[in-house]
């Protein structure tokens, strides 16, 4: 029991640096698409991806 409490704590905390990740990844993409939308657009979309690739 105590291992299934330790896992799933082990797989919050890793679920919540992933959305912690990605919220920093927006913050920091979100002022250049607002800026620049058309040129910026598919960069952003791109980058999310690819770090939505690399989190497991």
């Amino acid at each position: 029991m105590e291992e299934v409490m330790c896992n799933l704590t082990a797989r919050w905390t890793q679920d919540l640096f992933t959305i912690y990740q990605q919220m920093i990844t927006w913050i920091s993409y979100a002022p250049s698409v607002i800026t620049k939308p058309k040129s910026n657009c598919s960069q952003t979309i791109r980058t999310l991806v690819l770090v939505n690739r690399l989190t497991p």
